[in-house]
């Protein structure tokens, strides 16, 4: 995709986000989202050692709009869960 929309000036770039850190999953009557249900497990297994938020998501995205020369790349966000802690 990344190639055939390059003559149009459209770069194609893929977030994966890993597990991150919602509202919806955090301790029922948290509305601020701060006491999650399953941090401590979840931290646990990446090498950042904390949970995942969506600012980190949205950090990259930030990046991504002026890397003006990246293209048809794969961007894994998971705090390095993926990579065996």
């Amino acid at each position: 995709m990344a190639v055939s929309l390059s003559e149009f000036g459209i770069r194609v770039n893929l977030i994966a986000p890993g597990r991150i850190r919602v509202a919806h999953e955090c301790k029922e009557g948290d509305e601020s989202g701060k006491q999650w249900q399953i941090e401590a497990d979840d931290a646990e297994k990446h090498a950042a050692n904390r949970a995942g938020m969506p600012e980190d998501i949205a950090e990259c995205a930030e990046w991504l709009i002026g890397a003006g020369f990246v293209t048809g790349q794969s961007i894994t966000i998971d705090g390095g869960a993926t990579m065996q802690k």
